[in-house]
């Protein structure tokens, strides 16, 4: 805020400060107290109440009744702490003398010691002291006035005794205009009085009683308290708050009350439900209170400067007591504008519409207590937020202009084509009489940036034609000229500058908002000059630009778990290696080739600790995993040092083997193509700003097939040769690693005489013990290089055999290529097995053996062809 020469005041307000990012990513929602106590001082028998300690007494029971202090904790709940043991009586209608600072009460269930109806006096222990000798006075309800009477009463008397605590002697009487419980529609009994604003209170389920000390008018209005605080009866105990505040605590629910009253004395007084702590329910009790000294609390209100659009904002209201009083208690009421939506409250407060409301307990001298809670903010957004919160304390305040606070947050617009927007508020303020002014706008971007547009509009008072004459070359906004402007008035405009971020030449130096060696400009940086006569004032805001990165890849190759089934893991990082925070949105869509099945939802987990959970929502038919939503990422600590969130995404998947092709596996889509590979796109969203980048493996699943490629034939007197071939093809755009056995399981009629084998291409590192019989591997982890376009990849393999047939073996049953109850082999069957990526695939061919040519048609072992 800078003066002028000429009276004038000129403030430049960048809408779009970022909040400490650290604050932002912490989240914590409950509430913390600093350097409190809930302890008050001992006190010897006879002692009065230190009148400096605020305090809410309740007594509980009809015989041997005990008196309890309030105390209230962080999160609203209201337990009782005892004074002293329980009386030897029983006793009501307690009320609180600051004359001398003792209790007083009638006693309604007495003893020879003390008599039902006697006065007795209360200390700082609970010990009983009994006040005069009449003993006429057994009420329930009761309170000390103003005059430092006892007036004494029930729900069904129409006249009520006053009496003098100190001497317990009757001295006049209030005649009421009617009895309590003679109004119409009334529901739950009043039984309790209490004195505020120059009148008696008392409470009913539905009603609140105003009754007159001096006329002894009664009155009934509507109680403002719901229901389910009230359980539908009436108030038990009655009380004051040093805030001016009425207090009633209901019986049925154990509710303790807070209801503001304005107008006390009109025709139709106004009654606001201000708070409720959750207290102990019981059948009988009475209050009063101790009104202690002044608290001042102040309440400090923190939130971010600006918002995005349908992103997350958080809220930090900080509460602090700064005497002379301790405070017994505080209602907290933070009133969100219209547009947050979700609002999460802190733990232990309540949320109703728009108003968040937290009560705490005893607040020491110095002590703090704090608060965060979150929402959404509105998308589209188009305006400014602003929040404001109050805090009331239970006793009197005495220090105005502290007791409210208020954040404003302005929406930050990424639109999608990349332009940034970035809002600044300029304030020209007269003191004293002068010229007209003229108000301009240079800025000074840092690289990476470009202006596109800058315009301005007065949003204070509103009506003032703006100039708006851009100068690009100069980066100069002319706003207003010559503009009249009278003495204490104050003209608010708001400059919009629209920019296209380059991220790739962005740095953090270039967006700090710092000025270092050879730098013309950072981030949004712009200098307000306003100047009236030959006299010129000026004005710098700068805001950081958020522009994150996001990348992509996979961990290792696909995990094979059998079956034709893998797991994958990528990692994703989003990295923020600018001087600006921000929010943003991160999915994951799988774009894998048609021979590709998803098995199940893929699964996201954050790598660095401190995020917020993960949301793993998956859309199968868009293949989109959502992992975040709105996640606040901190500004980069310098230029060496980038904030980065990483994340890991496991998908499992199941792989065809006989629809794999060069074309759905070599990651490169094609005409019509929705996938290919193992693609995988991680994308993260800044408003409507999407950033993508994918990362591809290629993959192969090989098959293999077996064909009799010759034979029988006789080589010889009794002697036979068959030729099989074994082909593994891979169609894939990836090379793999297979193994091969070959079985042969001939019929019990054949002698295997010889056997042997041979493979293209030669390279392959063949299995030189291989018999087919004892001894059946030919290849282990061999590999078979990637397919070209149109041009798989193919092994093959040539097995010959001979053999004899014995005389008068050969039958029908172990000669026909089909295994039947018990044969371990049939025929000149063979049998080759495959293994690739965890999985087996056999296949079979088969002739008949026999001494005779074989016939000219293949046979079918297990659905599998075989042939000549």
């Amino acid at each position: 805020m800078l003066a002028l020469g000429l009276a004038l005041l000129l403030v430049l307000l960048a809408l779009v400060q970022l909040s400490d990012p650290a604050a932002a990513e912490a989240g914590d929602s409950g509430a913390t107290v600093e350097a409190s106590s809930s302890t008050v001082a001992a006190a010897a028998v006879g002692d009065p109440f230190d009148p400096t300690e605020p305090q809410q007494f309740v007594i509980v029971g009809t015989a041997n009744s005990q008196l309890y202090r309030t105390v209230t904790a962080s999160d609203g709940t209201l337990t009782l702490q005892e004074i002293g043991a329980p009386a030897p009586v029983g006793y009501n209608a307690i009320g609180y003398n600051t004359a001398d600072n003792y209790i007083y009460g009638t006693v309604t269930g007495g003893n020879a010691e003390f008599p039902t109806g006697s006065i007795v006096r209360v200390d700082a222990t609970g010990t009983l002291t009994r006040v005069g000798i009449a003993s006429d006075w057994s009420y329930a309800a009761g309170t000390i006035g103003p005059d430092g009477l006892m007036t004494v009463g029930d729900w069904v008397s129409g006249v009520w005794p006053k009496v003098n605590p100190t001497t317990g002697a009757q001295v006049g009487t209030l005649v009421l205009s009617q009895p309590l419980n003679s109004f119409p529609g009334v529901t739950g009994a009043a039984n309790d009085i209490t004195y505020a604003e120059g009148y008696f209170w008392a409470s009913a389920s539905s009603h609140i009683f105003r009754i007159n000390p001096l006329t002894g008018q009664v009155d009934a209005f509507p109680s403002p308290v719901p229901v389910e605080e009230t359980g539908g009866q009436g108030a038990g105990a009655a009380l004051t708050f040093g805030n001016g505040n009425l207090g009633f605590v209901y019986n049925e629910t154990g509710s303790v009350v807070q209801v503001r009253v304005t107008d006390p004395g009109s025709a139709s007084p106004a009654f606001e439900f201000v708070s409720a702590a959750d207290g102990p329910a019981n059948g009988n009790n009475d209050a009063t209170s101790s009104p202690g000294l002044p608290a001042d609390l102040e309440i400090e209100k923190a939130g971010p400067a600006w918002y995005v659009a349908g992103g997350q904002v958080s809220y930090t209201l900080t509460v602090t007591n700064n005497g002379p009083g301790v405070s017994s208690g505080q209602t907290i009421t933070d009133t969100l504008p219209d547009g947050l939506t979700d609002i999460t409250p802190p733990t232990g407060c309540t949320v109703a519409d728009q108003t968040v409301t937290c009560v705490n307990g005893r607040l020491a001298i110095g002590a703090s207590v704090e608060y965060t809670l979150t929402a959404s903010a509105p998308n589209p957004a188009t305006t400014c937020l602003t929040n404001q919160a109050t805090v009331l304390g239970n006793e009197a305040d005495g220090v105005d202009g502290n007791n409210e606070d208020s954040v404003e947050s302005c929406p930050v617009l990424t639109t999608v084509d990349g332009t940034n927007t970035a809002r600044f508020r300029i304030t020209v303020t007269r003191t004293g009489d002068g010229p007209g002014y003229d108000l301009s706008d240079v800025f000074a971007v840092g690289e990476g940036i470009t202006l596109t547009t800058v315009t301005s509009t007065n949003i204070e008072p509103g009506g003032i034609s703006t100039v708006d004459s851009w100068d690009a070359a100069t980066s100069t906004l002319q706003v207003v000229e010559d503009q009249p402007i009278a003495d204490g008035e104050s003209h608010v405009y708001l400059v919009t500058a629209n920019a296209t971020v380059d991220g790739g030449s962005l740095t953090y130096e270039s967006s700090d908002c710092s000025l270092g060696a050879g730098e013309s400009g950072t981030g949004f940086s712009n200098t307000a000059r306003v100047s009236a006569g030959v006299a010129t004032e000026d004005a710098a805001a700068c805001s950081t630009p958020f522009v994150p990165e996001v990348e992509k890849t996979s961990i290792g190759e696909p995990r094979p778990l059998g079956g034709g089934r893998f797991e994958l893991a990528y990692e994703v990082s989003v990295t923020n290696p600018h001087a600006g925070a921000g929010v943003y949105d991160l999915d994951d869509t799988l774009a894998y080739g048609d021979a590709v099945t998803v098995l199940g939802q893929p699964r996201a987990a954050a790598v660095t600790s401190g995020l917020s959970a993960v949301e793993n929502t998956w859309s199968p038919g868009a293949k989109r995993l959502r992992i975040q939503t709105d996640q606040p990422i901190a500004a980069a600590v310098d230029a060496s040092t980038p904030t980065v969130h990483t994340y890991r995404v496991t998908i499992r998947f199941k792989v065809n083997a006989a629809k794999v092709s060069y074309r759905n596996s070599d990651c490169s889509l094609g005409g019509g193509e929705s996938g290919t590979g193992l693609m995988n796109r991680a994308s993260i969203t800044v408003d409507a700003h999407r950033t993508s980048a994918e990362t591809c493996k290629t993959f192969s699943e090989p098959v293999h097939r077996k064909v009799v490629k010759s034979g029988p034939r006789k080589i010889g007197k009794n002697r036979f040769r068959i030729r099989y071939a074994i082909t593994v093809t891979n169609r894939g755009a990836a090379a793999t690693t297979y193994s091969l056995s070959d079985r042969l399981r001939y019929g019990a009629a054949v002698r295997i005489v010889d056997t042997s084998v041979r493979a293209r291409p030669r390279s392959i590192d063949l299995n030189p013990a291989w018999n087919g019989r004892g001894r059946t591997r030919l290849v282990a982890n061999q590999t078979i290089g990637a397919a070209r376009a149109g041009a798989p990849r193919v092994h093959t393999y040539v097995v010959i055999v001979d053999y004899r047939v014995k005389a008068g073996k050969a039958t029908g049953r172990n000669s026909d290529c089909g295994l039947s109850g018990g044969e371990s082999g049939t025929g000149l069957l063979n049998e080759s097995t495959m293994t690739a990526s965890g999985e087996s695939t056999t296949d079979h061919a088969c002739q008949w053996s026999s001494t005779r040519p074989p016939p000219a048609t293949g046979y079918r072992l297990g659905g599998v062809a075989g042939g000549m």
